[in-house]
């Protein structure tokens, strides 16, 4: 287990440990993966994290979300510019986490990752829906009618 040595000029709230003494291994103060307490490895929801962005798909709804969100266009940001450790690295940022590891062990880390797999998926099944001849965004049914155009997704 590392010990992490406590630095500020105020006694710790967590574990009452001076300036320059460790923290108590227990305390609540120090991120629990910088001492240990919690293995690096990642669970789950790490490996599920890791799987979404070596997706190449998954990558190129990174490029079109970004292109949205800042108005850019194909030029300005071409498909395929962001690599797995673009999309690692934006994960990570999403469930403000570190380490993917950490999405295992932290709820809304994983309430974002459930999120972000919802938004591709959805981004997905709109790449793959049928767009109607008069050019629109609406989905055509089995009766020949026009379904409502569907909400806008959520970004990354």
């Amino acid at each position: 287990m590392t010990m992490i040595k406590h630095e500020t000029g105020e006694p710790c709230g967590g574990c009452g440990s001076q300036s320059g003494q460790h923290h108590a291994p227990e305390c609540p103060s120090v991120n629990a993966f910088r001492a240990g307490r919690i293995p690096a490895k990642g669970g789950q929801q790490a490996r599920r994290a890791a799987i979404l962005c070596q997706n190449a798909r998954f990558r190129l709804y990174l490029d079109h979300t970004q292109r949205r969100r800042h108005g850019l266009s194909v030029t300005d940001l071409p498909d395929g510019t962001h690599t797995e450790q673009d999309a690692a690295d934006a994960v990570r940022r999403a469930c403000g986490v570190g380490s993917r590891a950490e999405i295992d062990h932290d709820d809304e880390a994983r309430a974002m990752l459930d999120r972000i797999v919802a938004d591709y998926q959805r981004w997905e099944r709109q790449q793959r829906r049928a767009v109607s001849p008069v050019g629109d965004n609406r989905e055509i049914s089995a009766m020949g009618d026009k379904a409502q155009p569907q909400q806008q997704e959520r970004c990354l």
